[in-house]
């Protein structure tokens, strides 16, 4: 029996040393993975959030308390607003991710001895950025708050300042709410890939393609055929999902609908044509499928729909602004939490767009090189 197990175990390493791009994978993707990803999130927290400030105490007890949010790194103090009624609009144009509100009452409460509290609204649709502010927040609050407490009442005493909380777009902190519309999104952009992908090799790998080009006439018609075959697949998997998201597992859609399937448009255009382009570089399903697997996960991890793009290294937010994913998956969610408007919308529409012209001009572009190759050999 172990002389039986130990002769597969190397038939198996013999067929992976023939395999070089399998072997590849088994041995150096996991570890590069691990680099790239350590070195993604090697901020390990989330700085230098964009906030705004109401300070309706602006006496030098309050200024103190808004130094003291100045002087963190966790905090980017960008506004300074007379009404609390302005942080909304703000943090649905992603102008701001937090404000800081000193009440009224706060230095008044502090001279009679009473305690008192800031508040702090958070943008709630991203609950990673949500709950780094929070604890930022408390960090910041209870030092100076000890130290009120040290000078007037002993070391013992209470600390007299409290923090509470106002999220917005997501009250109830759901983790359904922040991951599914993402978790969709990925889902309709990996199958799609490696739907169209697969069946762009699976002519070739099976003897089918002279057959597929003369029922098409010519390429860029054989192009156009495949292309608005799986477009229509594709959107009927975000109708058919975004639906269920919405009407089983009850998450808000306090948007348009309509700007949704907008912004489905030129992602499905991005996703099909990336297709495309990967079946140039793959001769089998199988070596498509590995290449798709690859692409994927970085694309997910890297969009910002997890991990906010401000809180990582520059050289990913730049790579982060050719990732289709980067704008669909993350409007997809603003519109259905914020409800957000196209006004707020139409910078990251026209960006993807134009990846959608790109994508699909360097995929028609790779098979023409490559039908011209084939045909030279």
């Amino acid at each position: 029996m172990v002389r039986r197990l130990w002769k597969i175990g190397v038939r198996e390493v013999k067929l992976l040393y023939q395999d070089k791009k399998a072997l590849l994978v088994v041995l150096f993707v996991p570890l590069l993975y691990s680099m790239l990803f350590g070195y993604l999130y090697s901020p390990n927290a989330v700085k230098h959030v964009k906030t705004a400030v109401v300070n309706k105490s602006p006496d030098s007890t309050g200024r103190m308390v808004v130094e003291g949010f100045r002087k963190s790194d966790r905090f980017d103090l960008e506004y300074f607003l007379e009404s609390e009624e302005e942080i909304k609009p703000l943090m649905e144009k992603g102008a701001i991710d937090a404000a800081l509100i000193i009440p009224e009452d706060f230095t008044r409460n502090l001279k009679k001895g009473k305690n008192t509290e800031v508040l702090l609204g958070v943008n709630a649709s991203n609950m990673i950025i949500s709950n780094g502010v929070m604890a930022s927040a408390m960090q910041v609050v209870q030092t100076y708050s000890t130290g009120i407490a040290l000078q007037k009442m002993g070391a013992l005493a209470q600390p007299p300042i409290m923090v509470s909380f106002r999220p917005w777009f997501n009250p109830t902190f759901s983790y359904v709410n922040y991951l599914l519309l993402g978790i969709i999104s990925i889902a309709i952009h990996q199958i799609l890939l490696m739907s169209v992908a697969n069946s762009w090799v699976k002519e070739r790998e099976t003897g089918t393609w002279a057959e597929f080009m003369e029922l098409a006439g010519n390429l860029f018609t054989a192009i156009l055929g495949k292309f608005f075959t799986y477009f229509l697949f594709g959107f009927f998997s975000l109708l058919a999902t975004s639906v269920a998201a919405f009407k089983f597992y009850h998450i808000p859609l306090r948007g348009n609908y309509e700007l949704i399937l907008l912004m489905g448009l030129p992602f499905m255009v991005c996703i099909i044509s990336l297709g495309i382009i990967v079946a140039q570089f793959a001769k089998t399903e199988t070596e498509a499928t590995q290449l798709v697997m690859l692409l994927t996960y970085p694309m997910f991890l890297l969009s910002g729909f997890t991990w906010p793009l401000m809180a990582m290294p520059e050289i990913f937010q730049k790579v982060a602004g050719i990732i289709p994913f980067t704008y669909f998956a993350e409007n997809f969610r603003r519109v259905a939490l914020m409800g957000i408007d196209y006004k707020v919308l139409s910078t990251d529409f026209l960006k993807l767009c134009i990846l959608a012209i790109v994508y699909f001009g360097v995929a028609v572009g790779l098979n023409y090189w490559r039908e011209k190759q084939c045909s030279r050999a």
